[in-house]
């Protein structure tokens, strides 16, 4: 259900926002609002569609295990566009993304372009099912170090006016990290996800009652 709220947030306010009203919908760094929103969406769809899974029942465990694989399929497409497309942004906007590196950490510009590197290789990978797994338990990884290291202290050392900002980016963080680690939990197959060991273990049981 929030998925689907997101989604649904996502198409009638953020999309006819952009096209509509932005002058500055050409530029890709204004659709951070849409990206999140899809984000978001994604990852609550994944969640959805693991629960759904694992809670597969004997007389409909193969058609909920089925639906519950597209709908996975489709929180990890929403999740990874957004994560492709924040990769790119790492580039395009240097100058913007390298001052908020920690000042005690050396060379902002080479881990502005190191993290750009990194979400859009993971982003892609998991898209494409290389590496899935292990992919996203780095994204997770990765994500949940800024967490620790960039939104918390900010959110902290932030002035009363722009904590606010800073506490949504910190509440965002975390569930981009959350939702990386649920994608690398799901039992993905090449094309989608496979059933899990409780969905197998019921599939197999009812195929030999009706044997």
């Amino acid at each position: 259900m929030v998925g689907v709220l997101l989604l649904s947030l996502l198409c009638f306010s953020h999309v006819p926002y952009e096209l509509l009203a932005d002058p500055y919908s050409d530029h890709l760094g204004s659709w951070t609002n849409a990206f999140t929103a899809l984000a978001l969406a994604g990852g609550a769809l994944t969640m959805a569609g693991i629960y759904w899974e694992e809670s597969s029942q004997l007389e409909a465990s193969l058609a909920r295990s089925t639906f519950a694989s597209r709908v996975i399929v489709l929180g990890r497409l929403c999740f990874c566009t957004t994560i492709v497309s924040y990769g790119i942004c790492h580039f395009l906007y240097t100058k913007y993304i390298s001052p908020l590196v920690p000042t005690w950490i050396p060379y902002p510009t080479f881990w502005t372009h190191f993290t750009g590197v990194a979400l859009f290789g993971a982003g892609s990978a998991i898209t494409l099912g290389i590496r899935r797994r292990t992919s996203a338990l780095l994204l997770g990884t990765m994500v949940f170090l800024w967490v620790i290291v960039l939104h918390l202290p900010r959110v902290i050392n932030a002035s009363l006016p722009t904590r606010p900002g800073e506490l949504s980016s910190l509440l965002e963080a975390i569930a981009y990290a959350g939702t990386a680690f649920a994608i690398a939990t799901a039992h993905s197959g090449k094309n989608g996800v496979t059933p899990s060991p409780i969905s197998a273990t019921l599939f197999a049981r009812k195929e030999e009652m009706q044997s």
